[in-house]
């Protein structure tokens, strides 16, 4: 089934009922006054992505207002692993191999499970439910890595043309290229629409936390606990020498 803004509105509406507050003392929360938010629950005006970013920062899962699911990934050893690093350049080298090796990983334990996500029935059957599969998305950043675009992703995965997108978020083709290249980020009732196309929660779309460790931390929690182990050690080895 399908999400609906409506239904990211009501549970929106339900999270500030469960927290006692009224729409006064909600609003001044997010920065807003009681009239504004009033008209941003009703849905007579679209919750911006300013506004989404107001939210995370007061604690509200914002995945979980628009998908219903809570699918936060936290993960405190990968991010200690890249912590540690002196300087940007260090990070980015040291993400990208760890990103190979687990991209490595996760193919072979699919394949000793004999369920070969990258066979082409199993393609065709992720595409037929609208997930693109997360091994063959961490590909793609490690061919695009600095330059990546969710949303260009997308789009190029089922095969869209930017028209089609443009019109499927209810936007001028303009306005779309400018999302694609990420000078503009996507409002809640986009984000609705992109989760319905592609599956795909509001952290993948956002500007706020790294992408690429988004999916390296979906892969990882289904890697085998012993490979984990042995895949830090090899990059703890590795960041002594870069």
């Amino acid at each position: 089934m399908e999400e609906t803004y409506d239904n990211m509105l009501e549970r929106l509406r339900m999270y500030r009922v469960k927290h006692g507050m009224m729409q006064e003392e909600f609003g001044q929360l997010l920065g807003m006054s009681q009239a504004e938010y009033s008209y941003k629950e009703s849905g007579k005006l679209i919750i911006s992505y300013q506004n989404l970013l107001d939210f995370e920062k007061a604690g509200i899962n914002v995945d979980f207002l628009v998908t219903g699911v809570d699918n936060k990934y936290t993960f405190p050893e990968i991010e200690l692993l890249f912590s540690k690093c002196n300087d940007y350049e260090t990070r980015e080298l040291l993400m990208k191999i760890f990103a190979e090796i687990l991209l490595y990983k996760y193919k072979k334990q699919i394949k000793q499970e004999d369920s070969n996500t990258y066979s082409a029935d199993t393609n065709v059957k992720n595409k037929l439910e609208k997930q693109p599969d997360k091994g063959e998305l961490l590909e793609y950043m490690l061919d695009s890595w600095d330059g990546f675009s969710m949303i260009q992703y997308i789009r190029n995965y089922f095969g869209y043309s930017q028209i089609y997108m443009s019109e499927k978020l209810g936007m001028s083709i303009k306005k779309y290229r400018q999302m694609e290249r990420q000078n503009i980020y996507p409002d809640a009732a986009m984000l609705v629409d992109l989760y319905n196309i592609s599956g795909y929660e509001p952290d993948m779309f956002f500007d706020k936390k790294d992408r690429r460790l988004i999916i390296i931390e979906k892969i990882w929690s289904e890697l085998r606990k012993e490979e984990r182990g042995i895949l830090l050690g090899v990059i703890n080895d590795t960041r002594q020498y870069i």
